[in-house]
């Protein structure tokens, strides 16, 4: 059954390179950035087996320690992304866990994180080839940890599959995971100052996090080469012990789950939701054709996770930045451009929606929808939604930046960025559509990005910049010259956006209504 497990997830993954170019290119992708990722912790690794014995044990420790709490925490946000062989999808084959669990175990090693994962850990022999034994401990210590963030994983994810698999919990680990990215970002930020303090003070704080993490679950097998390079032999027996102890224990755990996974009834998913005939969308659109149109949307905002990821980013995006300022002890002025970074940002995704319908966007084909209320009520939707996080983000970057001299040029960039934006992405996506995530599919998994996408992206942003270039002019000015030009580039930062606004809706409606069937069969496909 090992093997056919193992076979099975091979040929899945065979198969889905095969039904589209654009994934094998992904992988591909996706390994060289993953060999990258190998070669540096390579070179790392082997410049420790030059370092003081202890360092080198501390530095292990506290790398791998961290590598483990990854497998264990990342899976649960991106939950749904490779299913290929979730346990419930067995659970009319009566079979029973025993012999379900080492190939379950074993598929887990497929893939790009896996096979990294193994490569990075068989460095750990570079690291301590000062010995026989050291260099034997190396290799059980490589081997067993991977298996056992491989265990880590699977065990944990089978535990909480029942709570994964709801929607209010994919809503939440979607703020969760960008959050989780940012505070990672934060955190690589303060590692880089790290630089600036005294070889001592790192010193301290590479032994404190050592004797902290190598002491936890995630680092017993880890610190496993470096005990015995010390001659710490009952360090050596205890972490043996434990480690054995652990992986039992996570066996135990994930068979007795695997074995309620199928045995229990087959999610047959959520639904019966409803939509209210009085809600407060359709208090808020017009109840006219365009207005229908900028309803779904909206509704598509708050329902869909995918729409959620990119809200939730624009609005965590200056915070962002200010923190980087802050963290990187510059100019507080530069956080106050942030809101037109969300104005581009914001204004730009309209190019993309018509994707995220995919073959809903039949019924506006059936139902006769005009092109031009598609497109109306596609940017009155965005219009709805992004422009109270661009005054929310004006208001509170100037506010901590206390850059109120910026203000007039701020809102000048965000009023044609946005309007501009809205304006080029409705014409452009009557041209090139563009693709994404199909619906339903986990709001972080790959596939959804591709050279139409690209071009999309790259003709929405051209036709943007051009617009700007009259306020961008005045802004310039502005700042090395009299301030009311800033004052003045607002208006004519109104007239430019409206004005590509207007006509990108024009010209995108008589793109849809001449082109519909196609642009269906290229968001399908």
């Amino acid at each position: 059954m090992t093997g056919i497990l193992v076979r099975l997830k091979l040929t899945l993954l065979r198969n889905g390179l095969r039904r589209s170019p654009w994934q094998v290119v992904g992988l591909v992708i996706g390994a060289v950035y993953g060999l990258g990722i190998v070669g540096m912790a390579a070179a790392g690794l082997v410049a420790l087996r030059f370092a003081e014995a202890e360092i080198a044990h501390a530095a292990t420790m506290v790398i791998f320690s961290i590598v483990t709490v990854g497998w264990v925490v990342l899976p649960i946000f991106v939950y749904g992304v490779d299913n290929t062989v979730d346990p419930s999808r067995f659970a009319l084959f009566g079979l029973r866990p025993g012999q379900l669990l080492p190939g379950l175990w074993l598929a887990g090693l497929i893939g790009v994180p896996g096979v990294a994962t193994l490569l990075v850990a068989l460095c750990l022999i570079g690291t301590w080839s000062i010995g026989v034994l050291p260099v034997l401990a190396a290799l059980i210590s490589a081997v067993i940890g991977t298996l056992l963030c491989v265990l880590w994983s699977r065990s944990v994810l089978t535990w909480l599959s029942g709570m994964l698999r709801g929607r209010r919990f994919r809503d939440i680990a979607i703020v969760g995971f960008v959050v989780l990215m940012l505070a990672f970002s934060l955190g690589m930020q303060l590692v880089s100052r790290i630089g600036q303090l005294s070889p001592q003070v790192l010193l301290d704080l590479l032994h404190s996090a050592a004797a902290v993490l190598g002491w936890t679950p995630f680092g017993w097998i880890w610190g496993l080469p470096g005990a015995v390079a010390l001659g710490h032999w009952l360090e050596v027996l205890v972490r043996l012990v434990l480690t054995a102890a652990l992986t039992v224990g996570l066996l135990a755990l994930w068979r007795s789950r695997l074995g309620i996974e199928l045995t229990s009834p087959l999610d047959a998913g959520s639904g019966g939701g409803k939509v209210r005939a009085d809600s407060f969308i359709d208090r808020l659109v017009p109840a006219t054709p365009y207005g229908a149109v900028a309803g779904r949307t909206l509704r598509y905002w708050r329902r869909d996770p995918r729409y959620q990821v990119a809200l939730v980013s624009l609005v965590i995006l200056p915070v962002f930045l200010i923190v980087i300022s802050l963290v990187n002890g510059r100019a507080l002025n530069i956080a106050s451009w942030s809101p037109v970074l969300i104005a581009v940002i914001g204004g730009a995704s309209v190019g993309s929606d018509l994707a995220y319908d995919n073959s809903a966007f039949g019924l506006h084909l059936l139902s006769g929808v005009s092109g031009r209320d598609d497109r109306r009520g596609r940017v009155t939707a965005y219009l709805w939604v992004v422009t109270p996080v661009l005054v929310m983000a004006v208001i509170v970057t100037t506010a901590v930046t206390q850059a109120w001299q910026l203000l007039p040029s701020v809102l000048a960039l965000c009023v044609v960025a946005l309007l501009a934006g809205l304006g080029a992405g409705s014409a452009v996506s009557g041209f090139v559509p563009g693709k994404v995530k199909p619906p339903g599919s986990n709001a972080f998994s790959s596939g959804g990005g591709n050279l139409q996408s690209l071009l999309n992206l790259m003709l929405t942003s051209g036709i943007t910049f051009v617009a700007a270039l009259p306020t961008v002019a005045l802004v310039v000015a502005a700042q090395f010259g009299p301030g009311w030009l800033a004052w003045i580039a607002l208006p004519v930062a109104g007239v430019c956006g409206a004005a590509v606004l207007v006509a990108g809706i024009r010209l995108g409606g008589r793109l849809l209504d001449r082109r519909g069937p196609e642009l269906l069969a290229a968001i399908t496909s």
